[in-house]
């Protein structure tokens, strides 16, 4: 067979995630040429059989890889997915067939759905020290458990699960089970990575869903006394969820408005001019839920250690979620008083009291002081 090096990235770029719409081709593996260029090499890819194209209108349109094509690959080895340089291959003991890779017409938008958040992240962290495995892949590396892909990077494993609205409760349910088979094994006990699962919303759910409050409540009640630093759960849309990557490998210990610093306790002047003790904490997935239920013994001990009353403020994105939160975690309950609330846009407008706030009867009600 003849080398050919934007053929090698293609076909390797649809051995990894099983398949490309004609717009993830376009946008993420040949960006830098024109719409003539991608439509000719991907002509020429189905002509002479190295791939399948399903779908006649580029809008709809996706492309399968060929038994030639994963003979192609076998000679030549497969283009990482962190990089563009064929430099960087690796050749697998045993490749997946054609008929593993492919799959139902059904499950297409799910998979380029799925493909999108991965293509998105390769786009961020090119060149950087990460590997991707898909569904058909992950079990070799972790039996117990299958995501619909995995992400390795640093000393954190994200397993991604591609929500598209569509996932009944029992099926949500068996979920669930697998998850807590899988963090009761050995397996889970020998990895020394810690795990995010992401929950990406798909189907133009938006950041504010009830979706996304559904999947938390689901989360917390079924698996939420598992969920720890080592192992947690977030939900959200693919940029907040990319976001979330990114803020991970910066330094989250920096100052925000008013210096304060996450997991440093403060005292703050109430407006009866009295110091009362406050502890920042960002928001972080299922976890942050966990922490609140938590913080009730936290805060007795360091009353009995310190003699001080202390408090808890999370800091949110959005206001809203502050309701949800205590929605899940009381259920019409009576609140407990010393858990507060603030987002860094409130953060940055107004000085700290004005920014805090408590939530009452599904309200946001102002912090006082007092």
């Amino acid at each position: 067979m003849t080398y050919n090096r934007t053929l090698h990235l293609i076909l390797s770029r649809i051995y990894i995630l099983r398949t490309l719409s004609y717009y993830q081709v376009r946008n993420y593996v040949l960006e830098d040429n024109t719409e003539s260029y991608v439509d000719k090499v991907l002509k020429n890819a189905v002509s002479r059989k190295y791939i399948e194209k399903v779908g006649r209108l580029k809008k709809e349109s996706y492309y399968l890889i060929t038994r030639l094509g994963i003979s192609y690959l076998k000679e030549y080895g497969i283009i990482e997915i962190n990089t563009k340089i064929n430099e960087f291959v690796s050749r697998p003991i045993h490749y997946l067939t054609a008929g593993q890779l492919s799959f139902k017409p059904v499950y297409k938008n799910h998979q380029i759905a799925l493909n999108e958040f991965v293509l998105k992240f390769a786009e961020n962290f090119e060149n950087m020290d990460f590997k991707y495995c898909d569904e058909k892949n992950v079990t070799d590396l972790i039996p117990n458990i299958r995501p619909d892909g995995i992400l390795f990077f640093d000393d954190t494993m994200y397993f991604l699960e591609m929500d598209m609205n569509t996932e009944r409760a029992a099926r949500l349910k068996r979920k669930w089970q697998n998850y807590r088979y899988f963090i009761q094994s050995t397996e889970f006990t020998q990895l020394d990575f810690d795990i995010k699962v992401l929950f990406i919303l798909g189907g133009n759910v938006s950041s504010t869903s009830e979706r996304k409050y559904f999947l938390w409540k689901l989360i917390n009640d079924n698996l939420g006394d598992a969920i720890n630093d080592q192992f947690n759960f977030y939900v959200d849309t693919e940029d907040v969820l990319l976001d979330l990557i990114t803020d991970g490998i910066a330094d989250n210990n920096k100052s925000i408005s008013h210096n304060i610093k996450y997991d440093e306790i403060m005292e703050i002047t109430g407006n009866d001019r009295e110091y009362k003790y406050f502890i920042f904490k960002k928001f972080d997935g299922l976890k942050t839920i966990r922490d609140i239920y938590m913080f009730a013994g936290y805060r007795a001990e360091y009353k009995v250690n310190k003699g001080m009353d202390l408090n808890l403020v999370v800091v949110l994105e959005r206001e809203n979620d502050a309701i949800r939160i205590m929605d899940i975690l009381y259920e019409g309950r009576e609140y407990d008083d010393s858990i507060f609330f603030t987002t860094l846009d409130r953060l940055e407008k107004n000085k700290v009291n004005d920014a805090m706030f408590s939530v009452f009867n599904n309200k946001i009600v102002k912090f006082t002081g007092k």
